[in-house]
């Protein structure tokens, strides 16, 4: 019984034991599970809140930066508008120049200083002349261009130049009208359109169109010289319009008085001024990288003589006289208005309209270019009294003229004469290897050769005109020493063919002379 009760009570404490220690497991498993759940549950909600700090400061970065990014574009603006208005100091071809870097405003400064010697060695009669006839001409030096001034732009569309001239020497000077060559306003808004106002040159022909910086000879030909007095001279008050395209130029504008001529300037009576009209046409048939064809066309009408002597009688201001094509000795000795070489009875004589009209043909091909100008002139006088033909009372007679010039260049260094059909025009050639000690350049250089004529003579219901025949050979040398320096060297042969006006008697001489400009200009 008793070892039965004791296997009995074994066997009931092993299976408590077993159910004890399962239900601990139990107990242990259950405790372990809530453990690992409540700490899976913190740990979630920790990288919960560290994903949604980290959103947060990600917002507010994306905020800075954006902030930043848009300072940063208002700083690039401001400093773009800021830089557009800073300004900018330059030397272009030695010219000081200063100007906005958005292109608005510019102010520069430029000379031009023109320097000539001349010698004339031989003057002679011609066809039986008396010696009387024969004129001792100076020889000399001549400053005949000092010009100093300023041009730029204002809000970009506007442009403006202002030019002085102190050149002229002696002669030059005494009969030169006034200190201000010019001072233009010009609109440039509208493309390929320049709208102008001022005291300008109005440039009514090819060779008045290039600047004297640009010309072949010493001088421009006779002849363009004597037109452009009528109503297109330099530093004449004008009101106008030039167009461009790339083959067409055109020009026109209203014209008044030269500065100084103006209807209260010293020395007259008070009445209206010279009104005249001017244009000029031109295009390109031939256009290519080697070469260019110009043909051009222009014209030019005095509609009202100036009255600052009315009612007495008026003479034309400028025109219908010039030089030998040389400015040394100042005297002209082809002239179509002085009463001298007229058989005008009063000291001076009504001249009522004026006229010239003139056909254009140059070209350049490579290193060679060409010119030539025709040129048919006049004018229209008023209740005149003649002598020496038995018209009695007072004539109104048109007398007309001509003249011409050809002329050819040839640059040796090979450069070439570029056109600017901004002002319908060639250029000079710009030396490819400038004289430098250091590199061996040599410059530009360049021979020409020119033959021109004039004819001042003509005769019309009894009014007699022998302003004579100036015909003149110049040949020349030129050498661009770089873009701002040049030395002109002209021999000029030629005679003025004069005669009395009734006797015929001669009057003319020949002449020889060799000059030499000094130019520099920036």
């Amino acid at each position: 019984m008793t070892s039965k009760k004791l296997l009995l009570a074994g066997t009931i404490l092993s299976a408590a034991f077993a159910v004890s220690t399962d239900a601990m497991a139990q107990t242990t498993t259950s405790k372990t599970t809530k453990t690992t759940t409540t700490t899976a549950t913190s740990d979630t909600a920790v990288l919960r809140q560290q994903v949604l700090d980290l959103q947060k400061q990600l917002n507010d970065l994306k905020a800075q930066v954006g902030t930043r990014v848009t300072s940063t574009e208002k700083t690039v603006e401001e400093l773009k508008k800021a830089s557009a208005s800073d300004v900018k100091v330059t030397l272009p071809n030695g010219r000081p120049t200063i100007a906005t870097n958005d292109g608005n405003f510019s102010f520069a400064v430029t000379g031009r200083i023109h320097f000539d010697t001349a010698g004339y060695f031989s003057t002679k009669s011609k066809n039986g002349s008396p010696s009387s006839a024969v004129p001792d001409l100076n020889s000399g030096v001549n400053v005949r261009r000092a010009f100093f001034g300023v041009t730029g732009k204002l809000w970009k569309d506007w442009e403006y130049v202002l030019n002085l001239n102190a050149g002229g020497s002696g002669q030059e000077l005494a009969n030169s009208t006034a200190l201000l060559q010019e001072a233009r306003l010009t609109y440039g808004g509208v493309k390929n359109w320049k709208f102008d106002i001022g005291y300008l040159d109005p440039q009514n022909n090819l060779s008045e169109a290039m600047s004297s910086n640009d010309l072949a000879f010493i001088e421009r030909a006779a002849v363009t010289n004597i037109t452009e007095g009528i109503a297109a001279t330099e530093s004449r008050a004008a009101v106008g319009a030039r167009f461009n395209t790339e083959n067409i130029f055109a020009s026109g504008y209203l014209t008044g008085s030269t500065v100084g001529n103006g209807p209260l300037g010293a020395g007259v009576t008070a009445g209206d001024e010279q009104i005249g009209v001017v244009g000029r046409v031109a295009f390109l048939p031939y256009k290519s990288d080697v070469g260019v064809i110009h043909i051009g066309i222009n014209g030019q009408k005095v509609l009202q003589n100036t009255q600052n002597q009315t009612p007495g009688p008026k003479s034309l201001i400028g025109g219908f006289s010039d030089r030998p094509e040389l400015r040394v000795d100042g005297r002209s000795f082809v002239n179509a208005v002085a009463v001298a070489n007229t058989n005008s009875t009063a000291a001076t004589f009504n001249i009522d309209t004026a006229y010239a009209y003139g056909l254009e043909l140059a070209g350049a091909y490579r290193n060679f270019y060409a010119e030539g100008q025709y040129f048919r002139f006049g004018y229209d006088t008023q209740n005149i009294a003649v002598t020496g033909t038995g018209i009695p009372g007072r004539i109104a007679p048109s007398v007309d003229f001509d003249g011409y010039y050809a002329q050819a260049t040839y640059v040796l260094t090979g450069e070439s004469r570029a056109y600017n059909i901004g002002t319908g025009a060639f250029g000079s050639p710009k030396p490819a290897r400038p004289v430098s000690l250091e590199t061996g350049g040599i410059g530009a250089w360049e021979v020409g050769v020119r033959y021109s004529y004039v004819n001042l003579n003509d005769t019309n219901g009894g009014f007699i005109v022998n302003g004579g025949k100036q015909t003149l050979w110049t040949f020349g040398v030129n050498w661009y020493v770089n873009n701002n320096v040049r030395f002109m060297l002209n021999y000029i042969t030629g005679d003025i063919d004069k005669k009395a006006v009734l006797t015929n008697a001669p009057q003319g001489f020949k002449m020889d002379t060799l000059a030499l400009r000094t130019q520099f200009n920036f």
